[in-house]
């Protein structure tokens, strides 16, 4: 009795580890679309904060929408998804050096202002959601997320 209560014991712990390890890859590596983790607005911050983050740092990090704020322009930002466009692994944030986000899963390579794709074996840009200033606050929309092949003025948000 006591065997089988132990070989029971074994294979269940067995199976939740599995099952654990699994769970946890899915989610480093987008098991899930963007818009069914976030989907709604998100107060970043104050416009005031935003330029004082992007001096110090270059980006804005926000947990809550899971997305970067980058400095796409001296005066705007865009916000992007923190998902690489490859398999959906969470980004870390930009490197402060060269200028780039990469993704630690398999190497995809973004501009840290834009988050346009530079190499590696995502073929197309960070996705991006739509931001605006409201009431000196940067809000950005994270119910819809839009995914693009370049770089364009009309997907950032003026801080003025």
């Amino acid at each position: 009795m006591h065997r089988i209560i132990r070989l029971w014991s074994r294979r269940s712990a067995l199976t939740v580890a599995l099952g654990t390890g699994i769970a946890a890859m899915t989610a480093a590596c987008g098991g899930r679309s963007e818009s069914a983790v976030v989907g709604g607005r998100v107060n970043v911050g104050s416009v005031n904060d935003i330029r004082v983050s992007l001096a110090n740092q270059q980006y804005v990090r926000n947990t809550e929408g899971r997305l970067f704020l980058l400095p796409a322009t001296e005066n705007a930002v865009i916000a992007v998804s923190w998902k690489c466009t490859h398999m959906g692994c969470a980004l870390p944030p930009p490197d402060g050096k060269g200028g780039i986000i990469e993704c630690p899963c398999h190497g995809a390579r973004f501009d840290s202002k834009t988050g346009i794709r530079l190499s590696g074996p995502a073929n197309r840009p960070l996705d991006y959601f739509h931001a605006v200033v409201e009431s000196g606050n940067v809000v950005v929309d994270t119910s819809q997320v839009f995914t693009r092949a370049a770089f364009e003025i009309g997907q950032i948000a003026p801080l003025s």
